[in-house]
């Protein structure tokens, strides 16, 4: 923080989210636009942002939506039918989002942030503390 204080660090602020779900995922499709876990999040971000702004202390903020089901073909074909239609449906709320973030704000999917490594760094993770649960007594 104090870096960033004297300009020579950003603050980072990482802010995943979810796609924009039905509320009934058993019945409903992945929709387009702006998840209800993400409302409460948008006046939250100009204040979170604006003091920095100005007061010229450097930041960037990372809005991340998942878009990791792609995995999960079953989720995938409820949700959207297939890999193509979730991903596009993503990339929609992604642009969707965009519109509605003050500037300083960067919107992407995990894909994106992450340039398609996500599932390898997952996996590795999950491995990890599977082998880490089996040993803890």
């Amino acid at each position: 923080m104090v870096s960033a204080i004297e300009r020579k660090t950003d603050i980072r602020f990482l802010a995943p989210v979810c796609p924009d779900y039905p509320l009934d995922s058993q019945m409903g499709e992945l929709g387009v636009g702006i998840n209800e876990t993400i409302k409460p999040f948008l006046p939250a971000i100009n204040t979170l942002i604006m003091p920095l702004a100005q007061n010229g202390i450097p930041f960037k903020v990372d809005m991340i939506l998942a878009d990791t089901e792609t995995d999960l073909p079953e989720v995938v074909k409820v949700l959207a039918g297939t890999t193509e239609e979730f991903l596009d449906r993503c990339q929609k709320s992604v642009e969707t989002i965009r519109l509605v973030m003050p500037g300083g704000v960067m919107v992407s999917t995990f894909s994106e942030f992450f340039s398609s490594k996500w599932y390898m760094m997952q996996y590795y993770w999950e491995k990890i503390i599977k082998n880490k649960i089996e040993t803890d007594r």
